[in-house]
Parts: structure tokens; sequence; C-alpha cells
């Protein structure tokens, strides 16, 4: 076994600091109005900021907050219908088979205090790690031994993640022990990894799961993550992004067609988009790369994270056309030289997520009706392009070395 100290990221003792202002437990009606902390939210996050005042969270929070009550609730009650013993103070490892119902209740919010033991869970990590039962650990031990420019990389990015939440700043003067799990966990992935290395954004998802569960854990999602959900994303030469790009822009053809028109017209997008991908589309990249992080406010992410880790990569999609579902209006009337910083901001005003994930998965949208499939579909026609593209680059290089 390693030497690595016991992980201070652990769900139970951490929301345990915000235990009198939880909203999950029915006692407390009376605190609801005081759910900040100095100004910060129950993940340690500041509240206030240039998009969302602390007013506007308040108001916001206040009914969200009964939302929450009742969800927890009903998700005690399927659980014990299911045969798993669960009340508003335990921590289950285990849930129910996977169902319609089941996935209605995950789309709705999962209960804050069981995120990181659910997402583990839905993403099959607890297989995975029994079958590699001290690999972490010999990673860990082994760390030190990564190349200077991981080494560096890693270091440098570690105190610009989430510089704002208490978990994360040093405010004793000394390293936080997040700061410390969040570094060996990056160490141990480049390790771990070397086609990837160490890549900036993958900083702050780490981050973020370290919030939510322990650092073994938090490693073996980063691998599930790049195995299943961002393929290539953060590779040397972000081949992965580019794909998302394009399958992100046949499906603005498809399901946005309002949207897609103004594109067009702004980038004067042709039949090679595919190839060329269009400057409003090079607005989304960031999404990808870091799973809506930064880009929408932090419940808002923890949302989409939900269904993400419970479904699969078409989330991502439906999410990225969901936010211009809800931008459309303005949208399609915003200057032309407006339009990156609509895009840009516009996201991060979206503090309720029953507005986005609404959009996403009511029945009656066309945007529910995006499936895996036709993901599928959309990455194997951009990748054909792109091979296209390559093969005809090639020739000409030929034509003119053979002249």
């Amino acid at each position: 076994m390693s030497d690595r100290p016991v992980s201070a990221s652990n769900a139970e003792s951490l929301f345990q600091l915000y235990r009198d202002k939880s909203p999950e437990k029915p006692g407390i009606e009376s605190k609801r109005k005081t759910v900040d902390l100095n100004g910060r939210d129950r993940y340690g996050f500041k509240i206030s900021t240039s998009f969302v005042d602390q007013e506007k969270y308040n108001k916001w929070w206040d009914q969200y907050s009964r939302y929450l009550i009742r969800r927890k609730l009903k998700w005690v009650k399927l659980m014990n219908k299911n045969g798993f013993e669960a009340d508003e103070d335990s921590m289950p490892t285990k849930f129910p088979t996977r169902s319609e119902e089941l996935k209605r209740y995950v789309r709705k919010g999962i209960p804050a205090e069981w995120r990181g033991n659910a997402w583990f869970y839905f993403c099959k990590g607890p297989e995975r790690l029994s079958k590699n039962k001290g690999l972490y650990d010999s990673l860990c031990a082994k760390m030190d031994t990564l190349d200077e420019v991981n080494l560096e990389a890693i270091e440098k990015d570690l105190h610009r993640t989430f510089p704002d939440n208490i978990h994360f700043n040093d405010y004793s003067g000394e390293e936080s022990l997040m700061i410390g799990s969040l570094r060996r966990v990056l160490r141990c992935y480049a390790l771990y990894n070397p086609e990837i290395g160490y890549c900036q954004s993958l900083n702050f998802i780490a981050g973020q799961l370290l919030i939510f569960m322990d650092e073994e854990k938090t490693f073996w999602m980063l691998v599930i993550i790049h195995e299943k959900l961002l393929v290539d994303v953060h590779t040397m030469n972000l081949e992965g992004v580019s794909v998302h790009q394009g399958v992100l822009l046949l499906c603005f053809r498809q399901y946005l067609p309002l949207t897609w028109s103004v594109m067009r017209e702004h980038d004067s997008i042709n039949d090679d988009f595919l190839v060329n991908i269009p400057s409003l589309g090079i607005c989304t990249t960031s999404w990808f790369m870091s799973l809506f992080i930064g880009i929408l406010p932090v419940e808002t992410v923890l949302r989409i994270w939900d269904c993400l880790f419970y479904e699969d990569s078409k989330s991502i999609f439906r999410i990225s056309l969901g936010i211009f579902k809800l931008m459309e209006p303005q949208f399609v009337k915003t200057p032309e030289d407006e339009l990156y910083h609509l895009i840009q901001s516009f996201p991060r005003t979206i503090v309720n997520p029953n507005d986005l994930l609404d959009v996403c998965y009511r029945k009656l949208n066309s945007i529910s009706h995006l499936k895996q499939q036709e993901i599928q579909l959309c990455k194997q026609q951009q990748l054909t392009e792109q091979s296209r593209k390559i093969e005809i680059t090639t020739r000409g290089h030929s034509r003119v070395r053979e002249t």
C-alpha cells in the first residue's frame, strides 16, 4: 500500500460541513433562505458571479431547494421499493437495475450526497476497481517518474483549479488536501495513459469528481470517461474535438434549422463544413473538453453529469443542442459581431438546471429524439470526410513532388 493520506474529498465528510443547510433534509425549512455560508454554495463555490448575482441565486434556490427535498424523498422510496435499505442519512453504494423509471429519476437529479457513489456505480467503476486492485497505489508510488513536461504542466494548473472553491484554496497558508489529491490523480493518469498524458481541462474534470468521491475512484472515472465518453478529445492532436464539433454541426442542421441558418450566413458555410469547422462551431470546443465545467453554473453541470454517467455520450450533444435551443430567440436576432459573446455568456446564466434539462428531454421536443446510434453514424460521416480530405491533400503533394 502507498503512504498517500486518506482523501479529504469523501462526499460524506465534505457535505457534513454544510449539513445544517442541506436541502435534502426535510427538517430545515426555516433555514432554507440562508443556504450560503459566507456567500458559498453547498459544494464550496462562490455563489455570486458576473452572470448570476446572489439575489438571483437565492431567489432560485428558495424554490429549487424545495424541489430537492421532494426528489430526495422519492429516491429513498425508490431504493426501498427495489430492496435497497435507504433513508435521508444513508450513503448507498449500489443502486437499482437500469430501467425507464430509474432513468427518469436520474434525469431529475441524483441526491447530492449520493452522486459520487451513483456516478461510479452507473459507469461500472466497481468492476473496474475490483479487476485492478492495487494499480492506483502502484502508480502513486512511481508518479515522480513522470516526464518533466507533464509534471510541469500539472503543477502549473493545480492552483488554477477552482481557486475560489473553499476546498481547493489554501486559506491556512498550507496546501489543501484536495490539491494534494488532485496532483496524485493527474500524475497517475498521465502515467497510465501516456497517449494523453496531461491536457488542460483534465484538472477541472478531476477536481469536480474529487468533490464527490475519493481519489482512486476519481482516477478510474477519468479512465472510463476517456474510453467511453471523450474518445480522443484530450489527445495531443485533439482529433476527437474536431470529430465532436463536426457531429454537433450535423445535429444543428437536423434539429435546430433556425440556428443552423444563422451559422451558415455568419460563416458562409459550404458543403465542406465537416472538414473546415466554421468559427461559431469552434466556440463550443471547451464544452466538450471540460464537460461543461466553467460553461454552465455548478448545479446545472452536476445535473448534466448525472445524465451523462447514467446514459452515454449522446447526452453531451443533447445538452449542447438544448443550450442553443434556449438561446435561439436571442441568437437569431443578435448582430453578427456579437454572436461569439452571446455563445460565451448565455450558458452561464442558466442557473436553473430544470430549464435546460426540460428542453433536452421533453418528449415533444425534437432534441429528445437524438439517439446514440445517430451520434455514431454522424461520427463515422465526420471521420470519412476527414479521411477524404487527407487523401486529396496527399495526392496533391505527390503531384507537386513529381513535377
